[in-house]
């Protein structure tokens, strides 16, 4: 299974335990036909956070052993 773990997207920030954590905030977003430009743009930003936390969740069991790094 580790191997199939892989960071996507943003580049990965290692920290360590006890480290500043990013706040990740949802917001409902409810989106019109079609969707304006600053619609779009707040679920770019919502998909980047998650994709970046993804990454530090898996940067965070590598770290641990729990996964083996690497591509």
């Amino acid at each position: 299974m580790s191997a199939k773990v892989g960071s996507h997207g943003a580049t990965p920030n290692a920290q360590r335990a006890g480290a500043a954590q990013a706040v990740v905030a949802y917001a409902s977003q409810t989106i019109t036909d079609p969707p304006t430009r600053a619609e779009v743009q707040v679920l770019n930003d919502g998909l980047a956070a998650a994709i970046t936390l993804q990454n530090k969740i898996r940067l965070a069991l590598v770290e641990k052993g729990i996964i083996k790094g690497g591509a």
